[in-house]
């Protein structure tokens, strides 16, 4: 109702069109979901990132180069729509094409990520790449893990990291100092001595704190069990010093700006059924043998994982990943062996004058 009270023309494109859109990739995921039960498989990610991955490459250099002014907003659109995706490669690869692919894919988004200052993608690159380097072992290629583990330790050596201690072409300041690891670990001390909640919260790490405090600290039970819809918006202080008071409809933290939209019921009925999905992928690949349904099982746990740390509900194809494999779940029958018997059923019979010809 906000919108209509108090209407502004970029809350309502924004929660309409970039936000609201976001909802509608259910429908494409299902779709992708039917096409996979038809036998769609690991073949059809290549293929997508064959055409990905040179983007992805593009819109880096444009970032960092070309527009250094759009550095963020083109960062994250080759992130959510190539990176991310062609990174699923390394997870569970047949062969060293889709590993060479992925890994490449996985660089590049923690290379992208701390050039653009962002904590939060540099942990999803992280999650990534920890599940990638297990899966390799789970496939029984101990000696591919052992040669990746000392190619990673000789590139560390020699600097090939050095990215995320370089200062970022944001700030005059790297992204490794944007996680404040020795302020975090004073902060969990305090807390250890009194169990203080708040001074974890209030942690200088946490550059959201101020942002749930001004959508959540007057809420009431109304807005926890329903939420304020997609057009909600909320007061709060551009900066922290600062008196002057803007409209703001993002919290900043994907989980929270569902459970400030649509409500807390809401956001745990996702969650379970998101880590449903995700124990009924790992089954299906114990099936099928078909890695697409393993690497989305990992998907959607790092999408849940960078919900609570940023993880916005966005329209882009990291999240039809994860919606591709939460509608598997809605699909129960492998489509390919009912598509040949309805084929055959309906084969045109030879007639007696086609058989005596």
């Amino acid at each position: 109702m906000d919108v209509f009270v108090d209407f502004q023309f970029k809350t309502f494109t924004d929660g309409f069109i970039l936000e609201g859109s976001y909802y509608l990739l259910l429908l494409y995921g299902l779709n992708m979901a039917l096409a996979t039960r038809m036998g769609a498989s690991f073949r059809q990610l290549f293929k997508f990132s064959i055409i990905a991955l040179p983007a992805g490459v593009v819109l880096i250099y444009t970032s960092l180069v070309l527009i250094p002014d759009y550095n963020i907003w083109i960062g994250h659109l080759s992130l959510n729509n190539c990176l991310i995706p062609i990174s699923m490669l390394a997870l569970y690869p047949r062969n060293e094409k889709y590993l060479l692919w992925g890994w490449s894919a996985i660089f590049l988004l923690l290379f992208t990520a701390a050039k653009i200052w962002s904590r939060s993608y540099t942990l999803v690159g992280f999650y990534i790449a920890l599940f990638a380097y297990r899966s390799i072992f789970h496939l029984g290629k101990r000696k591919l893990g052992v040669t990746l583990f000392v190619l990673l330790v000789v590139g560390y050596s020699i600097g090939a990291f050095s990215f995320f201690t370089e200062n970022s072409e944001v700030r005059d300041q790297s992204v490794a100092e944007k996680y404040q690891i020795e302020s975090l670990m004073k902060t969990f001390d305090d807390f250890l001595t009194d169990f203080d909640v708040t001074k974890l919260f209030y942690w200088e790490g946490n550059s959201r704190s101020t942002l749930l405090v001004d959508a959540f600290g007057k809420a009431n039970y109304i807005d926890w069990l329903i939420g304020h819809g997609l057009f909600g918006t909320y007061d709060s202080t551009i900066e922290v010093s600062s008196n002057m008071l803007v409209r703001r409809s993002t919290i900043e933290i994907g989980w929270a700006q569902e459970v400030f939209r649509w409500g807390l019921p809401y956001v745990l009925f996702f969650l379970y059924s998101l880590m449903r999905a995700r124990s009924y992928l790992k089954d299906l690949y114990l099936q099928t043998n078909d890695p697409i349904y393993k690497s989305l099982s990992e998907i959607i746990l790092v999408k849940v994982l960078d919900g609570f740390i940023f993880g916005l509900p966005y329209f882009h194809v990291y999240s039809l990943l994860v919606f591709w494999g939460l509608m598997i779940t809605c699909v129960k029958v492998n489509l390919v062996p009912v598509l040949i018997d309805t084929k055959n059923r309906y084969v045109e019979k030879p007639t007696e004058l086609q058989v005596a010809n």
